[in-house]
């Protein structure tokens, strides 16, 4: 089975913050994925750097109880 045939909607899209002290803006892209099923356990956050390497990850807390 491909993990395709698995997900709902998957959504790419690119965000843009400025921070007003610095005046330095920073770009983010974010990977949304909805499963068509729940898939039988909590799932996380995880946040990439540049170089796609994970700098951290967290419990999320909108998970569908």
């Amino acid at each position: 089975m491909e993990y395709k045939d698995v997900i709902d909607i998957s959504r790419e899209e690119t965000i843009s913050l400025a921070d007003d002290g610095t005046k330095n803006k920073y770009d983010f892209k974010l990977h949304y994925i909805l499963w068509k099923d729940k898939i039988g356990e909590d799932s996380q956050n995880y946040y990439l750097d540049s170089k796609q390497k994970q700098r951290r990850f967290e419990d999320n807390q909108t998970n569908n109880k």
